[in-house]
């Protein structure tokens, strides 16, 4: 969300964006970026400490407790706005187009496409999750609690694989990010080494013109 609300203030007010400094912005989404987990840990501290006779915790949901239900709706009402957020950016940007902004859109379509990659991974991920979240719950009576407690882990190891997922996408979707690592990080890849190795020697050619006896 966050991500996405940056990108509407770069989209529909371009000069005010640019002529910022990035400390400007950095700091803002910094703490933007941590306000919603500083909150869960608020609820579970909360909740643990009412509860000083628990021993151990294994879910989310047994750590912040009845709180799961309006933890839930929050990260729902993230993901709406986010999407609200990618939606009025692809709205912008189709309209830049049509004014004839060819060349001003193509860097920023380049790395809202990427963006809007990895927002249907996420969103996804997270759609998939409650489902089988939703299942497992419906028939926790017939279950297991140790299988329930696989079923439990296997699917928050895959949200953790998807969200592990965002810095490879933007890395092969965008070829502005690729520019930035290789600008930040310049280090040479292997297949760029061998290719070097694998190419045969230059041959210099000496004319006989060009000798002084």
């Amino acid at each position: 969300m966050v991500i996405g609300l940056d990108r509407l203030l770069s989209a529909f007010w371009p000069i005010w964006y640019l002529s910022r400094n990035d400390r400007f912005y950095f700091f803002p989404l910094f703490f933007g970026s941590a306000l919603f987990p500083v909150f869960i840990e608020r609820i579970a501290f909360k909740n643990m400490m009412s509860k000083p006779n628990v021993e151990k915790a294994c879910t989310l949901g047994e750590v912040i407790g009845k709180s799961s239900s309006f933890v839930g709706l929050c990260c729902l009402m993230c993901i709406i706005v986010s999407v609200s957020f990618y939606t009025a950016v692809w709205a912008r940007l189709k309209l830049d187009i049509r004014r004839g902004q060819h060349e001003t859109v193509r860097c920023r379509q380049s790395i809202f496409r990427s963006l809007c990659i990895i927002l249907s991974l996420q969103v996804c991920g997270w759609t998939l999750g409650q489902l089988i979240y939703a299942i497992v719950y419906m028939n926790s009576p017939l279950m297991h609690p140790l299988t329930r407690w696989y079923i439990n882990s296997i699917v928050l190891a895959f949200l953790s694989l998807i969200a592990a997922m965002d810095v490879p996408v933007l890395y092969k979707t965008s070829r502005v990010y690729r520019d930035a690592l290789k600008q930040t990080w310049p280090w040479k890849s292997i297949t760029q080494c061998e290719e070097r190795q694998k190419a045969p020697p230059a041959v210099v050619r000496i004319q006989s013109n060009s000798i002084v006896k």
